[in-house]
């Protein structure tokens, strides 16, 4: 039997047959270019090539199948998602839609306005080799061997396999695709002028779902409309937008950055200042936290920060205790801080000092539940949460005035509490041994007081930046795959102090009176750049026909703003004080003692 020679039409190799009826290679392509080889048989075989009067569809190789059906499956996709969007309610939405409107703020207007991104496709498994066909030979000839042969006439042994320099081995099988996790839900729910937004499921908690909104608020709908339309996250200039047409942010203006929109009521020079010190500490935080192989995302929405003019303008917006002074809101998703209070000219040394930390603190925690670190609604043991915080936050004397030091630097106003929490003045003011007053809880340890904690007091977030501080430094990839656990939290998943407790001895050993002499030892070393002045501070509330005056002494802000919270009596008028700085702390008793002593 001689071997009949094709010429394929689509690339011009030529392909050797061995079989007794050369047209049952009809309807096979070729190996190198996938052209059919029909007309190449009909010209081998001496036939002049005519349409059948009932044609069959051409077969088309796996390969050109299974892409140009993915093609189909895109095209038709995309025109469903465009007819839903047509479709979709407008300021008529039914009230089968809920109202997601998280406490305290507004979802935005914003309705997806482009169809969904084709998929990319996804490539097929490799073609299984065909019987009758062997990869062309070096010299561009290719042997078709026909699998119903008279298996007599098999060989023994398969031929070795040829393959041409210029062609290159036959496409391997793909690896299997990892398992894809399931999507979260996407429902329909009305903004503030009741038309249809895609959300997002974010989570359950006492068998309400909450949802994620395009401008990266978070709500609980009274009931769920599922959709299909995709989730698209405002970008930041439609968040721009929709949030200067929101009344609540008629009176401000706003500096935009790259990963930043500032609402500020400020002066511009201090709105200006805050969104570079967040820049720096976005660039900053996200750099280390790469850097210990920690894994950051890009935030999804753009970061917003609201800056008041004063304190006064603060409060009015929300409800705070007196003690707060910036917060991050977890449902909005944005920070809060002021520019000025009256309180500035008590302190100004502290209040300089305060202003640049603030500012990084709360944004600390922003960027962490943005940069999937921190899941927001998570159930952080709190002593990290504002230990990272403060870690990540220390201020700095300049010759300009104050700035923020950069992460993991000294924070001065930390030093000075823990100094003062080691070593008190003595008791020579009335109000009682500030030993008793300061004193935590009775537990084996500092660590293990603090670790289980669910409230901090002022001067617990010294202690918390301490920790967080040798533990950074001094048992870092410990510290990193502790930090690596937490992420994965779930939103709504609580956790007890007694599994906070467990999860931390796991992470850093079970000796926590141990560590606790470790953390002293290591921050004392800690070399302070700037120091505080010494506060002579005066208390003063009558309590029915009597005043009472105490006094203490103290470089901590912390210590001080526990210690009058302490010595208030809840049945006394409304108590009085002030502090004011000396350069010793020898000056600072005088002046305490005569306050106590001689009333003045």
């Amino acid at each position: 039997m001689e071997p009949v020679l094709l010429v394929c039409e689509g690339c011009g190799v030529r392909i050797r047959i061995r079989t007794s009826d050369p047209a049952r290679v009809r309807g096979r392509d070729c190996p190198r270019c996938s052209a059919p080889l029909d007309s190449a048989v009909d010209r081998a075989l001496g036939i002049d090539p005519a349409p059948s009067p009932d044609p069959q569809p051409r077969r088309h190789s796996a390969r050109r199948l299974t892409t140009g059906a993915l093609a189909v499956l895109v095209v038709a996709g995309s025109l469903a998602s465009l007819a839903v969007r047509e479709a979709s309610p407008g300021p008529t939405t039914p009230p089968a839609l809920a109202d997601a409107r998280p406490s305290r703020t507004r979802p935005l207007p914003i309705v997806p306005d482009a169809p969904p991104e084709a998929a990319p496709a996804v490539a097929p498994p490799a073609e299984a080799p065909d019987p009758d066909l062997d990869p062309p030979p070096p010299d561009d000839m290719a042997d078709v061997e026909n699998d119903r042969r008279d298996p007599s006439t098999l060989p023994k042994e398969a031929p070795p396999l040829r393959v041409p320099l210029d062609i290159g081995p036959p496409p391997a099988v793909p690896p299997l695709a990892p398992k894809v996790r399931e999507e979260p839900r996407r429902v329909l729910v009305r903004d503030a002028k009741g038309r249809a937004i895609v959300a997002r499921e974010y989570g359950t908690l006492k068998g309400r779902t909450a949802v994620l909104l395009p401008d990266g608020q978070i709500g609980w709908p009274e009931g769920l409309v599922e959709t299909d339309r995709p989730f698209v996250p405002a970008s930041i200039d439609e968040l721009r937008r929709a949030l200067l047409d929101d009344p609540e942010f008629a009176t401000f203006r706003v500096l935009q950055t790259p990963h930043y929109l500032v609402f500020y009521q400020s002066t511009e020079h201090f709105a200006q200042a805050s969104a570079d010190l967040l820049e720096r500490l976005f660039d900053g935080l996200t750099a280390a936290l790469k850097k210990h192989g920690l894994p950051v995302e890009k935030p999804e929405f753009p970061l917003v920060a609201v800056v008041f003019a004063t304190e006064n303008d603060f409060r009015a917006n929300r409800r705070v205790a007196a003690d707060v002074q910036a917060y991050y809101e977890i449902l909005s998703n944005r920070i809060f801080f002021y520019e000025k209070s009256r309180r500035d000219q008590d302190s100004p040394e502290v209040s300089a000092l305060r202003k640049p930390q603030t500012v990084a603190h709360e944004g600390t925690h922003q960027i962490l539940h943005n940069i999937g670190i921190q899941p927001r609604l998570s159930d952080w043991p709190l002593w990290l949460a504002e230990g990272l915080a403060e870690y990540c936050s220390p201020p700095k004397m300049t010759r300009k005035g104050t700035d923020w030091a950069g992460l993991g630097q000294v924070n001065p106003i930390h030093m000075a509490t823990i100094r003062d929490l080691e070593d008190p003045l003595p008791d020579q003011f009335r109000g009682g041994p500030r030993e008793a007053l300061l004193a935590r809880d009775r537990r084996p340890s500092t660590v293990e007081y603090l670790v289980t904690q669910k409230d901090l007091t002022p001067t617990d977030y010294a202690r918390a930046w301490a920790l967080t501080h040798y533990l950074y430094t001094q048992r870092l990839d410990d510290f990193v795959a502790y930090i690596g656990r937490l992420r994965r939290m779930k939103p709504f998943e609580e956790r007890s102090p007694e599994e906070q407790l467990v999860d931390f001895r796991e992470a850093f050993g079970g000796d926590l009176a141990q560590m606790d002499g470790k953390v002293g030892r290591y921050v004392r070393k800690l070399k302070q750049a700037d120091a505080l002045p010494y506060f002579a501070v005066i208390f003063e509330q009558q309590i029915g026909p009597t005043i009472r005056r105490e006094a203490m002494v103290s470089q901590s802000p912390s210590v001080i703003r526990q210690w009058l919270e302490s010595v208030a009596a809840p049945e006394g008028a409304q108590p009085r004080w002030r502090f004011v700085p000396h350069p010793t702390r020898k000056k600072a008793v005088e002046a305490a003692e005569a306050w106590v002593i001689e009333g003045r």
